[in-house]
């Protein structure tokens, strides 16, 4: 309970609240010893916590105390946070849904890059992609057989221009059991370490070699790399293997 009351009140709140429950109530300068904090600090930390109704300050004798009301108290009000969330959910997606050429980028590192395809699996739109061989030897290499099954499970087209690799060759073998079209171009133009895919207002770029990868959600500049794709998929420079 301990962390969860840190994470909600903030560590020395939680920590004031903590030791006013495990007193049963006390004066400052007694929970403050307790919770590990300056008494001088006590006051600033307590008073939210007042505000809020989770400690009450009593007078008894001309002096003061301070009791807190139950974890159940605190449970109640962390419920009615989420129920009123909830009411506003409609409205905060439609605020998201406005068309806007404000862009919206997300940063990955590492195994962090799998939250791209993540959403790309929920989107369920075609990917069309520029393929790198550094896919199968990069840090998603462990996770590569399985991205492309459940590609496959989630019923994804995928259209992709690669060097001709051998890894790349391969792959052209089974791209009908693996629901991929794939044409390649000679590796003297086209050799990268940066795969880029681009599936409904989605483009993501996965720097292989580096470690990380970035996905911009932005309808114009999805539209305008797809127009690229579609310019080399139907070059004279694809080779016929």
């Amino acid at each position: 309970m301990t962390n969860i009351l840190y994470d909600l009140l903030g560590d020395k709140r939680g920590k004031i609240y903590e030791a006013t429950l495990e007193l049963g109530g006390g004066g400052a300068k007694e929970i403050a010893d307790r919770a590990g904090v300056a008494r001088t600090a006590f006051y600033d930390l307590v008073e939210p916590l007042l505000q809020r109704g989770l400690i009450k300050k009593i007078k008894s004798g001309g002096r003061h105390s301070f009791v807190a009301s139950g974890p159940e108290f605190l449970i109640q009000q962390e419920e009615q946070k989420v129920s009123d969330l909830k009411k506003k959910l409609p409205e905060i997606s439609a605020r998201m849904n406005i068309k806007s050429t404000k862009p919206r980028i997300t940063y990955f590192e590492g195994r962090q890059m799998q939250g791209i395809f993540a959403d790309l699996f929920k989107s369920k739109n075609e990917l069309l992609m520029f393929y790198t061989p550094r896919f199968l030897d990069g840090s998603l290499s462990n996770k590569a057989t399985d991205l492309i099954k459940e590609r496959i499970k989630r019923k994804i087209p995928l259209r992709m221009i690669a060097g001709a690799t051998p890894d790349a060759l391969r792959f052209k073998r089974s791209d009908i059991e693996e629901l991929r079209e794939s044409r390649l171009l000679p590796t003297e133009m086209f050799s990268s370490n940066v795969e880029i895919g681009i599936y409904g207002s989605t483009v993501f770029m996965l720097n292989l070699k580096d470690n990380f990868a970035i996905m911009i959600v932005n309808l114009s500049l999805a539209q305008v790399m797809r127009q690229i794709f579609e310019i080399i998929w139907s070059s004279g420079k694809i080779l016929n293997i």
